[in-house]
């Protein structure tokens, strides 16, 4: 039986706050393997010092992962889930991406989310 070789990806994806505003959402995009890692790099925020990033299911709008609390003006990478474990979510279908800003900011703000997974 031949082996099925397993393919790393990385998908980047950039979201817009818009000034006076709090939420901003990406486009869909779709997805079919193995979540293993977010990276989100955060700009300078004036309305907070903290933020929150969703990965949904566009289809069924079902949140499959978030974490709250992020810091701002910083890289943060996400590998691990809340029990410490390595991060392994199936994924299929689309999906988008929500970032949350815990506060009214006052210019536009750009985030760049690198998804790493493997199929």
């Amino acid at each position: 039986m031949p082996y099925r070789r397993i393919i790393k990806h990385k998908l980047k994806v950039t979201i817009d706050v818009s000034a006076n505003a709090t939420t901003a959402t990406s486009d869909s995009f779709p997805m079919n393997g193995i979540l293993k890692g977010i990276a989100i790099v955060a700009p300078d925020l004036d309305g907070t010092n903290t933020y929150t990033v969703t990965l949904k299911d566009a289809d069924d709008s079902i949140t499959v992962f978030e974490r709250a609390s992020l810091t701002e003006n910083t890289t943060t990478a996400i590998f691990l889930d809340s029990n410490n474990r390595p991060l392994e979510l199936p994924l299929h279908g689309n999906m988008t991406v929500t970032i949350t800003s815990s506060g009214t900011e006052t210019a536009d703000r750009e985030f760049t989310i690198i998804i790493y997974y493997l199929s």
